[in-house]
C-alpha cells in the first residue's frame, strides 16, 4: 500500500509540474491554432531596399546564401538558396518568427534587392506552430534557435501523451470522481466518434 500511494504521488507530483512547464508553450499553440483555423494572420507590411553585394566564386548555392545573410544582417532559417536563370540571379529567401525576407540578387550587378515581410506577433505565432515542419527534419536546420524550438515542440507533444494517460490514472484513484469522469471521457470519445465517422463518410 506504501508503494502505490509513493507511486501516485510521484506521478501526481510530475504530471503538476510537467503541466507548469509546458503551459506557455501551450498557449502558443493554442493562440497560433485559432489564428490558423480563422484565417487571422494578418497581411504583411512589406519594405524594400536595394544593397550592393559580394558574391565569391565555387560556392555550393547554400554556402553561398550562408555568406549572403550574413552580408546583408539577415537571421532566421535559410529556407531557398538557388541559382535562376542559368546563373544570372540568385534567390535566397529567410524566414524568422513575424517576418520573411526575400533576396533576388542581379549576379552580373552584383546589387541585392531585398524585401522585407513583416506579419508581426501573430505571425509570429503561427511561424512557431509550423515550424521546424514536417518537410524538413530538425537534423537538417541550420538555424540554432529553430533546432531548439523543434526540440521543445517534440518534447510537448510526447509530454501531453504523458499527462493525457497520467490524467487517467490520477482520475481512476478518486473513486468518488470516477462516474463522472465516465461520462466525460465517454462523451469527449463519442464526440470524437461522430467526427471520424462524418469524415469517412463524407
Amino acid at each position: 500500500m506504501a508503494s502505490l500511494r509513493g507511486f501516485y504521488q510521484l506521478v501526481r507530483d510530475v504530471h503538476l509540474y510537467i503541466g507548469l512547464f509546458l503551459s506557455p508553450l501551450v498557449l502558443v499553440f493554442a493562440i497560433s491554432t485559432i489564428i490558423l483555423n480563422h484565417r487571422w494572420d494578418p497581411e504583411p507590411t512589406v519594405s524594400k531596399e536595394q544593397r550592393p553585394v559580394q558574391l565569391e566564386s565555387g560556392l555550393q548555392d547554400r554556402e553561398q546564401g550562408r555568406r549572403l545573410m550574413k552580408q546583408l544582417g539577415l537571421r532566421g532559417e535559410l529556407r531557398v538558396a538557388r541559382r535562376l536563370a542559368q546563373g544570372r540571379k540568385f534567390l535566397l529567401t529567410v524566414g524568422a518568427p513575424g517576418s520573411e525576407s526575400r533576396v533576388d540578387v542581379n549576379v552580373p550587378e552584383a546589387m541585392a534587392q531585398i524585401t522585407h515581410n513583416n506579419r508581426g506577433s501573430m505571425g509570429a505565432a503561427v511561424f512557431m506552430h509550423m515550424m521546424p515542419g514536417p518537410h524538413k527534419p530538425r537534423r537538417l536546420l541550420e538555424w540554432t534557435v529553430l533546432k531548439l524550438w523543434g526540440g521543445m515542440a517534440d518534447f510537448t507533444v510526447y509530454s501531453l501523451f504523458f499527462l493525457s494517460i497520467s490524467g487517467i490514472y490520477l482520475w481512476a484513484t478518486i473513486r468518488a470522481e470516477r462516474k463522472a469522469g465516465l461520462v466525460v471521457l465517454g462523451a469527449g470519445a463519442l464526440t470524437l466518434a461522430l467526427i471520424m465517422i462524418g469524415f469517412y463518410r463524407a
